[in-house]
């Protein structure tokens, strides 16, 4: 049912330490930001408010969106399931136990085909919280990063995910659950019918950023390393802004003119969107520059750097002077 490829393995300690500094400079970030009263209209989404549906993309392909990714720039987590003729393959499990039982539902309303595999495309937790709740049978697919991650930092990331998120929207009661096949740089998988492709293509948010390629379907899931279509952002979490950018050009030269991307929070959208991101961070980076060879401080630089052609996006208050332009001030400063 496998085709491996070469360099499945895990991580070292020394790795493991560097996926944790980052995720905590990542998650100080965040913490800080959408505490910020200034930065209010860049609340996270409620949990409790989200409807999740199925869209078929193609026979037996369903992306699986908030009821509302159609209206807004920034929603809840987006996943999908691809139902072949030995089973269903599911990417992402969402936030909590209720939403991965939303998704369980679409899946069983579309077949009753036992669950093979879950894929997460990151050890964000909402995009692999809900994985205790699939079945035991259910192989989980990571990254070894993401599996290095989830192993060994599950509670401090559940209490970031509490402050972030808040107290009652089923956090609490969630459980580690990391994977079972690792994928390195890529993974083969053959559904009956239908074939799937799991691939690394370098980092792009986390360490561990994993896409799932249907070829024939041509649809690819890329979770956060493409938050939304236009206006939205990247989101610089982790930094490595030029790393970044190199992968999401990887990605876009891999990908046919007609492929379909499922971006991590948002609509279905095309190839050639992904060039807005890309120039996004470009132009950052050229700014960047400017203001560190100037000897400008981080303070001046978040208070000067104006990208207006960039601001009609819901959350560019938080994502570019609040996480993305200190992300790329680290960065090109050696910091």
């Amino acid at each position: 049912m496998f085709n491996t490829f070469p360099n499945n393995r895990g991580k070292s300690s020394t790795e493991v330490s560097r996926v944790e500094f980052a995720r905590l400079i990542g998650l100080i970030i965040a913490i800080t930001a959408f505490s910020n009263p200034a930065s209010s209209n860049s609340s996270p989404w409620d949990p409790d408010n989200v409807t999740l549906l199925a869209h078929e993309m193609a026979p037996g392909v369903f992306a699986v969106l908030p009821d509302d990714a159609f209206e807004k720039d920034h929603v809840a987590t987006t996943g999908g399931f691809v139902v072949g003729d030995k089973g269903v393959l599911v990417i992402e499990s969402m936030l909590n136990r209720n939403l991965a039982r939303q998704l369980i539902g679409l899946i069983r309303e579309a077949t009753n085909k036992p669950i093979l595999y879950l894929v997460n495309t990151s050890y964000h937790g909402d995009h692999s919280y809900g994985n205790f709740v699939f079945p035991e049978t259910t192989a989980i697919i990571q990254h070894p990063a993401t599996k290095a991650y989830i192993d060994v930092s599950f509670e401090a990331d559940r209490a970031f995910m509490l402050d972030l998120i808040g107290r009652n929207k089923g956090i609490e009661n969630v459980s580690a659950r990391s994977g079972d096949v690792l994928v390195q740089d890529q993974l083969g998988i053959d559904l009956g019918g239908k074939t799937v492709e799991i691939l690394h293509f370098g980092f792009a948010q986390t360490a561990g950023d994993l896409v799932v390629w249907l070829p024939a379907e041509q649809v690819l899931w890329v979770g956060n390393m493409i938050q939304a279509p236009k206006p939205a952002l990247p989101w610089l979490l982790e930094g490595r802004h030029q790393e970044t950018i190199s992968t999401l050009k990887k990605v876009k030269e891999f990908l046919p003119d007609t492929a379909t991307i499922i971006p991590g929070h948002g609509k279905p959208m095309t190839k050639d969107e992904i060039n807005f991101g890309i120039r996004y961070l470009e132009t950052l980076s050229q700014l960047m520059q400017e203001v560190i060879d100037n000897g400008v401080t981080l303070e001046r630089a978040v208070a000067t750097i104006r990208m207006p052609e960039y601001e009609n996006y819901s959350v560019y208050a938080w994502a570019h002077q609040q996480v993305n332009i200190p992300a790329a001030h680290r960065d090109l400063a050696g910091r």
